[in-house]
């Protein structure tokens, strides 16, 4: 997996996962292996969390804030 990729602009690339894998990287290896273990893949894995950012100080309407997607690029360890 190429380590500046993202699944969008906001996601976290493959790179995160390689600099804080002291952090993640039990995580990352359990989800792994119960996939492996019981064919079961968490409904949460092919999800993306959205928020909102404020254009301005004072926003107030929906269009004066920007969507962030926060994809979750951990099922694709599965998959490749």
């Amino acid at each position: 997996m190429d380590p500046d990729s993202a699944p969008g602009l906001d996601g976290f690339p493959r790179l995160f996962f390689k600099s804080f894998w002291d952090v993640v990287g039990q995580d990352v290896v359990g989800f792994v292996r119960q996939f492996f273990v019981d064919s079961w893949l968490h409904p949460g894995a092919n999800s993306n969390l959205i928020t909102l950012i404020p254009k301005s100080h004072d926003a107030d309407t929906v269009s004066q804030y920007r969507p962030i997607a926060l994809a979750n690029c951990i099922f694709k360890v599965d998959s490749n």
